[in-house]
């Protein structure tokens, strides 16, 4: 469910992982994982619900042209991981987790307000009761 509203499937293994200590390495070694059995798990509900139309010729198109994009990055997010210290790992976590928490906060930012513009609405009958 969180991964379906926040588009990071791996937020909440995330910061379990990092809360409960574990070192980088053992860290990504459940979170890698776990990541990409949700992203085949998403795919497999997609063809499912849409009957394959969800894999046409636009998907594979994108595909063809993203591909050799993300694979020289994730090569590079590789080299990083490898030359980071335990320190500046959870600092690059701690960053990612705060950027991505920022961004969710910020895109929901207008139903907040009109939740608590409503909000404000029912109270303040209430409030001109008490003076």
């Amino acid at each position: 469910m969180i991964g379906g509203f926040t588009a990071f499937p791996g937020s909440a293994v995330v910061v379990y992982s990092g809360l409960t200590g574990m070192e980088k390495n053992e860290q990504r070694s459940i979170v890698q994982p776990y990541i990409l059995a949700m992203q085949v798990l998403a795919l497999i509900i997609l063809a499912v619900s849409t009957g394959g139309q969800v894999f046409d010729q636009t998907f594979w198109a994108r595909f063809l042209i993203l591909a050799p994009i993300a694979i020289p990055f994730t090569k590079l997010g590789v080299v990083a991981f490898r030359k980071m210290s335990e320190v500046d790992f959870k600092k690059a976590v701690h960053a990612m987790l705060s950027v991505s928490g920022v961004g969710l906060a910020f895109k929901g930012s207008p139903a907040l307000a009109a939740i608590g513009g409503k909000a404000i609405l029912l109270l303040t009958p209430a409030m001109g009761h008490l003076s």
